[in-house]
C-alpha cells in the first residue's frame, strides 16, 4: 500500500483500552480524513494555484498545530479533518496529484482502523476466554 504508515499510525491513534472509545476515536478518523479529504480534493480542483495550496497548508497546519490539544480531547474528527487537509495542501503543493494524496490516504486509515477495531476484539475476546477460565477453574 502506498504510503502505508498511515496505516499503522492510524492503529496507534485510536486504539484504546476499550472497545467503545476505539470505535468511537475509529469513526471519527474515518469520517474526518474522508470530509478532509473531498473538501481539499475539491478545492484543489478548482482553484489550482500554487500560492493557494501553500496558504491552505499553513491555514490548515496552523489550526492543526494550534488547537490540537483542545481539538484531540474535545472532537477527534475536527482534529482529523485539519489535519487531512494539511496533509493534502502540503503534497499538492509539492506536485503530487491532490486525488491520489487523499485517496492513498483515505486507504490507510480506513485499514488502521479497521486493525484497530481487529485489535480491540481479540483482546476482549481473549480476556474473556480467560475470565471465564479462571472462574470455572477457582
Amino acid at each position: 500500500m502506498k504510503n502505508g504508515y498511515w496505516a499503522g499510525m492510524t492503529l496507534l491513534f485510536c486504539l484504546r483500552n476499550n472497545y467503545k472509545d476505539t470505535f468511537s476515536r475509529v469513526q471519527a478518523r474515518v469520517l474526518g480524513t474522508l470530509m478532509g479529504s473531498i473538501l481539499a480534493a475539491t478545492l484543489i480542483d478548482y482553484w489550482h494555484t500554487p500560492l493557494f495550496l501553500v496558504c491552505g497548508f499553513i491555514l490548515s497546519g496552523y489550526i492543526a498545530f494550534t488547537f490540537s490539544y483542545s481539538l484531540i480531547s474535545k472532537s477527534y474528527f475536527v482534529f482529523t479533518f485539519f489535519v487531512t487537509l494539511m496533509v493534502v495542501f502540503m503534497l499538492s503543493s509539492l506536485g503530487i496529484s491532490q486525488t491520489g494524496v487523499a485517496t492513498h490516504r483515505l486507504e490507510a486509515t480506513a485499514l488502521g482502523g479497521a486493525f484497530a477495531l481487529f485489535a480491540i476484539l481479540m483482546t476482549r475476546l481473549f480476556t474473556r476466554r480467560q475470565i471465564v477460565r479462571n472462574s470455572s477453574s477457582g
